[in-house]
């Protein structure tokens, strides 16, 4: 249990979502009176859901309930504090994850109480999403990585983010392409996704190079699909070159590397700077088998997704 005043306080940087959960628990152990500087009425009915007092239409029965998603299944948990992050509309998100709106709304009080800060971006990027410019994620992945593409892009983004973490298919208004391509066109974003999971996890020098590698590699293999991409400028190809190190040029001027090292060095940085994030998974191997039936072309990102299944 934690005693330290400073995650509830009002005025601290370092007070956390869950402070009103942590301050009833403090007031229940220390048997101290709430102390309305501090305390608002969700405080006392937390106090009362953990002493099991509160009617089955109570705010103290719902805490309960969003106590459940709280320690239960972790992709249910980390969906519902991704979108609580969002400006989607508690009644959109309660309805989203199949939850009365009570409890949605005790979860969002209690457990994750961020929809009042939004304009406090240093906060939720420290307390609530766990993730620093320094270090990296500091918080389990992917669930942090949801929380903070649903900060930096809203549902639509968190949506993409989820599908490729969770191999759910894609929103409909992401994928442009028809008929045979549709699915190609699925691969190449999922894989676009795991390149910006992978760059804010690497926190070291060689998971940094690692990402440049195979961002760069996966632009010339994507170019049998795409075409040419815009060119980059002569500073950030200079930048890329001296973040990416010695190593990465003569791998660079030596023969092609093969395709499969594009997403064995992503899994690679992600999975090492994040014991949290354990997969990445790939299309199932029906949607590459359907990709053979409808002869579509097998381009090497196709080769890669293959090599990985």
């Amino acid at each position: 249990m934690e005693y330290d005043p400073m995650h509830w306080a009002p005025a601290s940087f370092f007070r956390k979502p869950e402070w009103r959960l942590l301050r009833a628990e403090y007031l229940i152990a220390t048997g101290r009176q709430r102390d309305p500087r501090i305390d608002d009425v969700w405080v006392a009915h937390t106090k009362m859901a953990l002493t099991g007092r509160g009617s089955r239409r109570s705010k103290a029965h719902a805490i309960r309930a969003a106590r459940c998603i709280r320690v239960g299944d972790r992709d249910r948990k980390g969906e519902l504090d991704a979108r609580l992050l969002t400006m989607e509309p508690l009644a959109v998100i309660a309805e989203r994850l199949g939850l009365p709106l009570a409890v949605a709304e005790a979860y969002a009080e209690v457990f994750f109480a961020v929809r009042s800060k939004r304009r406090a971006a240093d906060w939720l990027l420290s307390r609530a999403v766990g993730f620093s410019a320094v270090s990296g994620f500091t918080s389990p992945l992917p669930w942090s990585g949801w929380k903070l593409a649903a900060l930096a892009g809203g549902s639509t983004l968190l949506d993409v983010v989820i599908a490729t973490t969770t191999d759910r298919p894609m929103p409909n208004s992401f994928i442009k392409q028809v008929g045979a391509w549709r699915p190609q066109e699925d691969i190449r974003l999922r894989v676009r996704v795991w390149l910006w999971l992978a760059s804010l996890a690497a926190i070291t020098d060689e998971q940094f190079a690692a990402v440049l590698r195979a961002r760069r590699q996966f632009c010339d293999l994507d170019t049998g699909f795409a075409g040419p991409t815009a060119p980059v400028s002569p500073p950030v190809v200079g930048l890329e070159a001296i973040l990416a190190g010695e190593k990465w040029r003569r791998r660079r001027s030596a023969s092609p590397v093969a395709a499969e090292e594009v997403l064995r060095d992503l899994r690679g940085v992600v999975m090492g700077a994040n014991s949290g994030f354990t997969a990445l998974p790939v299309p199932p191997a029906d949607d590459l088998e359907l990709m053979d039936n409808a002869r579509v072309p097998a381009t090497p990102v196709i080769q890669v997704l293959r090599q990985a299944s």
